[in-house]
C-alpha cells in the first residue's frame, strides 16, 4: 500500500480491517510525497488459489 499521508494511516487500517472476516492478509505501507492523479491510496493485493486452471489455459 502506498499512503500519501501516514496521518490517515489509522483511517486506512480501520477501513482495510473491515473487508476482512478475521485475519487481515500481510501487507506493507509506504508513505511517500504524492501519487499519480492525487490520489490518497493505493493498494496492490495478491490471491492464491487451488483451482487447476492456470493462465496458459485462460490465454488460450
Amino acid at each position: 500500500m502506498y499512503l500519501a499521508d501516514m496521518d490517515a494511516y489509522e483511517d486506512v487500517n480501520d477501513t482495510y480491517e473491515q473487508f476482512f472476516a478475521k485475519t487481515c492478509p500481510a501487507r506493507t505501507t509506504v508513505g511517500i510525497c504524492e501519487l499519480l492523479g492525487g490520489a490518497a491510496v493505493t493498494v496492490e493485493g495478491y490471491s492464491y488459489s487451488t483451482c487447476s486452471v492456470t493462465m496458459t489455459h485462460l490465454l488460450r
